[in-house]
Formats: structure tokens, sequence, C-alpha cells
């Protein structure tokens, strides 16, 4: 009988810890958002937006309007996956 109680009671402590470290683990929200990832965001957008700028450049000979065209549609993306980001964080997903 008395180690009966003694295992109920094991059981709700470890119930309990369960709950602390689930509620530990849990996303806040901003705790998954990295300062890194706006970094990553803007930059993978230029480098994309300068890659297809080049190679649009050299198949049509104008070597610097393509370039800096699409590097400023990368720029435009990157900021606005950025912007998306935050909007996402702020509302809590």
């Amino acid at each position: 009988m008395e180690s009966n109680k003694k295992l109920l009671k094991l059981e709700k402590r470890i119930n309990a810890a369960k709950q602390i470290i689930q509620q530990r683990e849990e996303p806040t929200g901003i705790s998954n958002y990295s300062p890194f990832k706006i970094v990553i965001d803007i930059l993978s957008g230029i480098a994309v937006g300068v890659f297809l700028g080049y190679i649009c450049d050299s198949y049509f000979g104008t070597l610097p309007l393509f370039l800096f065209l699409f590097a400023v549609f990368g720029m435009i993306g990157g900021i606005y996956n950025i912007y998306k980001d935050v909007k996402d964080l702020e509302e809590g997903k």
C-alpha cells in the first residue's frame, strides 16, 4: 500500500517535471528568429540577382545594366523576405 503511494507521488513529480521541461522547450517566437537570418536574406537575394544579371549581361553584351538591375531586385526581394518574417513574428506564428 505504502509503495503504491510512493509510486503515485513519484509519478506526479515526474509529470510536473515533464511539464516544466515542455514549457521551456516551446518556442516563444523571437527565440527562433536569428539576426543572421536578416543578413542571409539580403545577401542571398543580392547574390542571386548578381548571378542572373551577369548571365543576362553576358548573353546580351550589356555588362553593367542587368547586373545592377537584378542586384537591386535581389535586395528588394531580401528586404521583402525580412518584412514577411517580421510580420509573422508579430502575429506569433
